[in-house]
């Protein structure tokens, strides 16, 4: 194989490379985006749960 011919290769190989980091890092930030709003409604849910269990203990 040519010089020339390993270096083309090689240079395809690290793009490819690149395009796989960036669609996993893609992935990952939107995983934590997710996460982070799933942790929101659990905390809003947990708020609402508080403040129900208040309301009933007044109520009662």
């Amino acid at each position: 194989m040519r010089m020339e011919n390993i270096i083309n290769r090689l240079k395809e190989e690290r793009e490819a490379a690149q395009n796989e980091t960036i669609k996993v890092n893609a992935s990952s930030i939107e995983q934590t985006k997710k996460d982070k709003l799933c942790e929101y409604w659990q905390g809003k849910a947990s708020g609402i749960t508080t403040a129900l269990h208040l309301l009933q203990g007044i109520i009662k």
